[in-house]
Order: C-alpha cells, then structure tokens, then sequence
C-alpha cells in the first residue's frame, strides 16, 4: 500500500503516517487475535456446565422467575410465589441484573462476579432453601476445574449473582408450600 502508487503521492506525509499506522495496527491486533485464540487458557465449556449441574440438587426445588417491585423481590413457580424485602442498594443490584445492564462502576456483585471468573470459577446455580426463624437462607452452586462448591449466602446476594450469571434459580418447594402465597 506505501509503494508509491499515483494515489499514495497526492497524500500529504501526515496522511500517509496515519494511513500506515492504521495498516501497522490491525496487522497487529490480528496477530495477538490468533495467538491469543490458539494458546488461550481453556475455558468452562457448556459440557462442563451440564456435567457440573448434575451435582446440584434439583430434587425437591421449584425453578423461578424473578421480578422486583421496589424493595420486593417476587419469586414466582407455576402456581406460587414468594416475596420478601430486601435492602436498597441489594434490590438496585437485582433491578440491574434483571435488566441485563450495568452501573458505571463495579457493585459488589459485579467484583464478585469478576473475582469468581479471573479465578475460573462459574456459578451454576442459586438455591433458596431453608427458613430458620423467618429468614431465608441460600447456597450458591459454583464450579471450579473438577468440584462445585455449595457456598452459604443471603437471598439477594444468590439471586444477584444468579442473575447476573443466567443461571437457575430454585426455591425449595417446602418454603413455597409453608410462607408462598398461591396464585392459581
């Protein structure tokens, strides 16, 4: 392209410069592309994802949809649903991840969210299951290499991090059937 062809010589040198950098730059960024896509370090593949749900329980649990009213968070099976309060700044952080968008700067959720996956760690799935004196307690399902973790959290924290993953989030069904309210 600089080899001196008849519409090379009617640009200024400047132009030339900038015309050359650009060349210069996208031969570069293709070359770390393709080093990058051939010695890359490997990545949870969705085979992976299936054989590490098959260690997380489902029996006994209810998927559900999630929504946000407020400071409300509903969580609703076929024929049942759940709500509870939670913080501002927790529901802010569900309302986002039900969105699909982010704030300008990290939350708490999106570091952790972003510690778990520099360290290759995915989570799989956020599970509400207990009440113990009115408070409901969770696990989130994580894995890593070969071993999903069950890792102890609050409600809002599982479902935001869940959400923010897509991953499945379940109720148990004996915390539906005791403290749901039916609506079919």
């Amino acid at each position: 392209l600089l080899c001196g062809c008849d519409h090379m010589r009617q640009k200024s040198t400047s132009q030339k410069r900038w015309i050359a950098a650009l060349i210069v730059t996208f031969i570069v960024g293709t070359a770390v592309g393709y080093v990058y896509a051939f010695y890359a370090p490997v990545s949870f593949t969705p085979a992976m994802e299936r054989s590490a749900m098959s260690l997380v329980p489902t029996a006994g649990f209810e998927n559900v949809r999630v929504d946000a009213s407020g400071e409300t968070i509903i969580l609703s099976s076929e024929c049942r649903q759940l709500s509870f309060d939670v913080t501002p700044d927790q529901a802010f952080s569900i309302a986002l991840a039900l969105q699909g968008q982010t704030h300008s700067r990290p939350l708490t959720h999106d570091l952790m969210n972003d510690a778990l996956k520099h360290y290759d760690a995915h989570v799989i799935a956020a599970h509400i299951d207990d009440s113990v004196d009115g408070i409901y307690t969770a696990k989130l399902y994580v894995s890593r290499v070969d071993e999903v973790l069950k890792i102890d959290a609050r409600p809002s924290d599982a479902l935001a991090l869940g959400l923010r993953n897509g991953v499945p989030i379940m109720v148990s069904s004996q915390i539906l059937d005791d403290f749901g309210e039916k609506t079919c």
